[in-house]
């Protein structure tokens, strides 16, 4: 009786899925964009449009913790041409900065690359990022501001 119930049930959500999707074979479509997806990151890994390869292998930069620095050896790191030199940021004794996609920010040094993701992206929003990625800047500079203001008013008056 009760199997009866679920297998009526199955056919009916069957006949819905059928209704809104059409004869479309969900796995097999679904499957099938996942695989060619997967060839378009290759084929552009392979021509060099990679966003970061460590250690021979491609790295997904969405899995980077946020805020963590992490250490990467120069010899093993290959950055990809998304990553652009940039001048925001504390260079912390670096050679060079770069910003890269997902909120990555790297610094390169003589032997080595340190490696962090931000909150905010500072190319996209500088206010919220001081506020998420870097509050005592933030306050560093609500405080100056409130001291040039004494300032000017003091010597106005």
């Amino acid at each position: 009786m009760i199997t009866e119930h679920i297998k009526k049930n199955d056919t009916e959500r069957e006949k819905k899925r059928t209704r809104l999707l059409g004869n479309i074979n969900v796995g097999s479509a679904m499957r099938s964009a996942f695989e060619r997806r997967n060839e378009l990151r290759r084929s552009q890994s392979e021509a060099g449009h990679h966003d970061l390869i460590y250690q021979g292998k491609e790295v997904d930069l969405r899995r980077i913790p946020v805020a963590r620095e992490m250490y990467l050896k120069k010899k093993d790191t290959v950055l990809g041409n998304r990553f652009k030199k940039t001048l925001l940021g504390y260079t912390k004794g670096a050679t060079n900065q770069y910003r890269g996609p997902h909120s990555t920010h790297v610094r390169e040094y003589s032997d080595h690359y340190t490696i962090h993701r931000d909150f905010i992206d500072p190319r996209k929003n500088p206010v919220i990022h001081l506020a998420k990625d870097a509050p005592m800047e933030l306050a560093g500079w609500i405080i100056g501001g409130l001291i040039a203001l004494v300032i000017i008013v003091f010597l106005i008056f």
